[in-house]
């Protein structure tokens, strides 16, 4: 009978380990990722992706990132409401994102839809997004609102944080 419990232990954590690996694979975006300024190259923060309950996805900052001759925000004082003047660390900067259908170049997983924030500028880009085949980088492309075809926008690369484990407040 001892055995038979073991065995049955056994196959049920094996079955969620098998589980959660499916769940990653399946949401290859859900994560931490170190987020790269497009303009400086330098990275500036920790965000966190999470599956929302609506089946969409969303990113908050959790680290900054100082630097020498950089010191991190500490508000969202340029930001349009809701978030004037919010703290940096726990703004959500991504939100919206929905899986898509279709995929990108070497059949990189796409998502498409969503909103994003610059918190030093205040200003809101639409977005969609790529994760690489490997899964350490997420390319963001964010437009101006309305005007997708305009090259009005910008692009960033975020890595994957694989390691990382959120601070204890």
């Amino acid at each position: 009978m001892r055995n038979f419990l073991m065995g049955l232990l056994t196959t049920g954590l094996l079955a969620l380990n098998v589980s959660a690996t499916w769940a990653a694979q399946a949401d290859p975006i859900i994560g931490y990722w170190r987020t790269i300024d497009d303009t400086t190259g330098f990275a500036k923060a920790v965000v966190q992706i999470q599956n929302t309950e609506n089946g969409k996805y969303s990113a908050t900052i959790v680290n900054t990132l100082a630097r020498p001759d950089y010191t991190p925000a500490k508000y969202c004082h340029q930001c349009p409401s809701p978030f004037t003047d919010r703290e940096i660390i726990g703004l959500p900067v991504l939100w919206n994102l929905r899986s898509s259908e279709k995929s990108g170049n070497n059949s990189e997983k796409m998502y498409t839809d969503g909103y994003i924030i610059d918190p030093l500028s205040g200003k809101i880009y639409q977005s969609e997004a790529r994760v690489s085949n490997d899964g350490r980088r997420l390319t963001l492309r964010g437009h101006i609102i309305g005007m997708p075809l305009m090259g009005q926008g910008r692009t960033q690369t975020w890595l994957r944080e694989a390691n990382y484990t959120p601070r204890s407040k």
